[in-house]
C-alpha cells in the first residue's frame, strides 16, 4: 500500500467515500522465509523484505474488508451466478456452458497439420502428459 501518512485514502481504491485504509504492516522476515520454505521457494533477504511488505498489504486489506457491512447481501458460491443474471444475453467468455459438440476439422486437414510421424489416420499421437494409464 502506498500513502504518505499513517493512513491511505480508500476512495482511491474503489471503496466508499471516506473509507480509510490502515498503513500496511510488513510480515516479519522469519514468517516470510517460513512461508517461502513451505512453498519450496528460495528467497534472498531483499526479496523476503519486499514480499513481507506485499503480504502485509494484502493482510491489511483483508482486515479492512472484514469491517465492511454485508448485512442483507446474499452470499454467492461463484461470481458466475451474477454474470448469468441476464437471460437471452450472450454468455460472457468465462461463463460455463453445456458441453455440446461443435464443428470439427475434417480428418484430412488434421492429418496434414499433425507433426511428421505422429499422424496415423484417423489418430494423432501426442506425448503423454498425465501420470498413470497408458499413453503414447
Amino acid at each position: 500500500m502506498t500513502g504518505s501518512g499513517a493512513q491511505s485514502d480508500g476512495a482511491a481504491r474503489g471503496l466508499p467515500e471516506g473509507s480509510v485504509l490502515p498503513e500496511a504492516t510488513a510480515l516479519p522476515e522469519g514468517d516470510v522465509l517460513r512461508i517461502a520454505r513451505l512453498a519450496r521457494l528460495e528467497l534472498t533477504k531483499e526479496a523476503a523484505a519486499e514480499h513481507g511488505r506485499r503480504l502485509g498489504a494484502v493482510l491489511g486489506y483483508m482486515r479492512t474488508l472484514s469491517g465492511v457491512n454485508v448485512e442483507g447481501v446474499e452470499p454467492m458460491g461463484s461470481p458466475l451466478e451474477v454474470v448469468r443474471a441476464g437471460e437471452g444475453a450472450p454468455p460472457p467468455p468465462n461463463a460455463l456452458r453445456e458441453d455440446e459438440p461443435g464443428p470439427t476439422l475434417p480428418t484430412d486437414v488434421l492429418m496434414r497439420m499433425a507433426p511428421e510421424g505422429a499422424a496415423r489416420t484417423p489418430y494423432v499421437r501426442v506425448p503423454k502428459v498425465i501420470k498413470g494409464g497408458s499413453g503414447a
